[in-house]
């Protein structure tokens, strides 16, 4: 048994065939017609898809400036996006160590205001852990993209990082 959209994909394709044959038949009259007021020839048409077979993969690579400037982009909002979440938990982070702070600077002071934050505020010992945890986690991660970043700039010659306000940033930004 035939499912029922086969006959209509046959059809599709048939009559695609057979407009295609229609325009070769009303275009070949036309360029023959151009051909001879422009004086071109067959040989010229051959000559134009190689020359525009060329331009077309001279496009598939980007020029080396613009590949190094976009890469370099990339790197720097990764890096951004890294600093402020790393900001963010760093700001919990710090948080926490200014209520331990408030009561003392000894470390069984720091303790007991953990104690206070897991038995009146319901932190456990896990969410005060991971607070600590993801901090460092986040901040080696920024850490690591910091330096591919400077051995980036290094590897280019980027003498200077671009910050968001300099005219190199400016200017990749248009590329990007």
């Amino acid at each position: 048994m035939v499912p029922h959209r086969y006959p209509f994909l046959g059809n599709f394709i048939y009559q695609n065939y057979r407009q295609a044959l229609e325009r070769i038949e009303i275009d070949t009259t036309r360029l023959a017609t151009l051909s001879t007021k422009l004086g071109v020839s067959g040989d010229d048409y051959e000559h134009y898809l190689e020359l525009e077979r060329a331009y077309l993969a001279g496009l598939q690579a980007e020029p080396e400036n613009v590949k190094v400037t976009a890469d370099y982009m990339e790197r720097l909002f990764k890096l951004e996006n890294l600093k402020y979440n790393s900001f963010e938990i760093f700001k919990q982070h710090l948080l926490i160590t200014h209520f331990s702070r408030q009561k003392s600077d000894a470390a069984t002071a720091q303790y007991k205001q953990r104690d206070f934050l897991m038995t009146n505020r319901g932190y456990t010992g896990k969410q005060i852990t991971r607070i600590d945890t993801q901090f460092q986690m986040t901040f080696d991660h920024w850490k690591a993209k910091n330096e591919e970043v400077l051995r980036y700039e290094e590897e280019h010659n980027i003498a200077l990082c671009w910050a968001p306000t300099s005219q190199e940033y400016i200017d990749a930004l248009t590329v990007v």
